[in-house]
């Protein structure tokens, strides 16, 4: 559970930054390359945060399943 609410809460920050960055030019117009890496890297880090809190969830309930 804490994986899925930590991969959505960086998703978020990641396009929080994009968003302030496009409209504001928060980091200066010669690095806003390197901004947008940092936010594509966060949003990218918090999707492979929420898969793996997937993953871990659908093993947890396939192996309390009794065989028949």
């Amino acid at each position: 559970m804490i994986e899925k609410v930590l991969g959505i809460v960086l998703v978020i920050v990641g396009i929080i930054f994009a968003v302030l960055e496009h409209a504001d030019h928060f980091y200066g117009r010669g690095n806003e390359g390197y901004f947008y890496g940092l936010a594509a890297v966060i949003a990218i880090i918090g999707v492979i945060l929420i898969a793996w809190g997937y993953m871990k969830s659908s093993v947890k309930s396939s192996s309390s399943k009794k065989p028949a």
